[in-house]
């Protein structure tokens, strides 16, 4: 509603849009639906209130209340709950959202910024930071148990093509471990396990952060547990 009222957005009475909510594009770009003739929101209508909610531009319509377990740090960790009993209010807003999402859906991040820039008077609250899109090498895909007929698999949540943070850490865990013994026999386990587990996981954040951010992030696993060089 607040869309139309500051007329950021118009319905379209003819056209392929017809009938819809859109938000007109800049110079030769497309117009984007915002709500489609039948009435369902599109997939940026639901971005917006949510970009909006967290910067503290809408009510909150969350209750929060304490996660049941102990962070590594000591810090409370909240989880959102709509059950108002025995809720503790939080303000969890912030003054400058940065949003990582690949660089795919960059127009409709710039969309988002655009008017978030027109309903705060904050400059740079919302910043889109882009990546190229996260492929597996062909080899890592077979290794997870995806169907790529020898071709690298590029992750699509939406599709359900991805594998999940925990599986390869297992993996890399797993091949450390054994390298490490085959070194090291006389190490106790305890220690390898130690440190199998912290370079697991600096493996897999080297890998994500090492490439350039208009490059394509291909992971591999031979390749990032390669102990030579």
């Amino acid at each position: 509603e607040k869309l139309k009222e500051m007329g950021l957005i118009e319905f379209e009475n003819e056209g392929k849009n017809a009938k819809c909510w859109v938000i007109r594009g800049d110079n030769n770009e497309d117009d984007k639906v915002i709500v489609r003739s039948n009435g369902t929101a599109t997939y940026i209508a639901k971005d917006i209130p949510y970009a909006a909610w967290k910067l503290g531009l809408l009510d909150d319509p969350f209750y929060y209340q304490k996660y049941d377990a102990n962070q590594p740090n000591s810090k409370t960790l909240w989880q959102t709950s709509l059950n108002n009993d025995a809720a503790t209010p939080q303000n969890f807003t912030a003054q400058k959202v940065i949003t990582v999402i690949d660089s795919r859906q960059e127009r409709l991040q710039k969309i988002i910024t655009t008017l978030m820039e027109k309903f705060n008077s904050i400059p740079d609250s919302y910043i889109h930071l882009g990546y190229e899109s996260v492929t597996l090498s062909s080899d890592t895909a077979k290794t997870l148990g995806l169907e790529t007929d020898g071709k690298q698999a590029q992750m699509s949540g939406r599709k359900g093509v991805y594998v999940s943070a925990d599986s390869v850490c297992e993996l890399l865990k797993q091949k450390i471990t054994e390298e490490t013994k085959k070194r090291h026999p006389e190490m106790e386990d305890s220690k390898i396990e130690k440190i199998a587990q912290s370079v697991s996981i600096g493996t897999l954040r080297y890998e994500m952060i090492k490439q350039d951010l208009d490059k394509i992030i291909t992971f591999d696993l031979a390749k990032s547990l390669s102990l030579e060089g």
